[in-house]
């Protein structure tokens, strides 16, 4: 996964004119099959054999590229940690100015603003960790919202495997949709 602007920089030590060059290059590759473009500025490189019109790039890359402080969260990041307990064709990030969402293939990107607290103290990647990907880095937290069978939110921290073995972890329950902040967990 790249953008036309870290193509350009890439290329900006090697060519007299990178942003030029970028995108001559992008649109032969595009028309080669060897990359697909997500969005006009975002683009997947195509696996070698595989069929670029039915290619679907790892939806944790293309949303961590989604912004530059975008953040794979919610079930999404339970995807990504591989404890999720149902099958969703979305993906959610959090980012300071997430984009519209969209449609790529089978996948519906959809953002989420940061709390306005976390922007207030600058405190955005608060428990966000960068994991090497299928070839590329997922920017994925490590805390994910859930509701309790009482209606509050608690935090479950992923990062630890004793979270797995708890009796209210949210994978026990069902999950609804909450129009401000994405998915939550509620204990079944």
């Amino acid at each position: 996964m790249f953008t036309s602007s870290e193509f350009a920089a890439f290329l900006a030590d090697r060519r007299a004119r990178p942003v030029e060059e970028a995108r001559r290059l992008e649109e032969l590759w595009l028309r080669a099959g060897r990359v697909v473009a997500v969005r006009p500025d975002l683009f997947a490189v195509v696996a070698e054999g595989r069929d670029p019109a039915r290619f679907q790039p790892m939806s944790s890359l293309v949303a961590t590229k989604m912004a530059p402080d975008a953040v794979v969260s919610h079930h999404a990041a339970l995807d990504f940690w591989g404890i999720s307990c149902s099958m969703w064709f979305d993906a959610v990030y959090s980012a300071t100015d997430p984009v519209a969402p969209f449609v790529y293939g089978s996948m519906c990107y959809r953002g989420v603003r940061f709390p306005q607290r976390l922007i207030r103290s600058g405190q955005q990647h608060f428990g966000v960790v960068e994991r090497s990907y299928a070839d590329g880095t997922v920017r994925v937290t490590t805390i994910t919202p859930w509701r309790h069978e009482y209606g509050h939110d608690l935090f479950t921290d992923i990062s630890h495997d004793d979270c797995y073995n708890s009796p209210g972890f949210p994978c026990a329950g069902t999950a609804e949709q909450d129009g401000q902040q994405g998915v939550r967990y509620r204990a079944g």
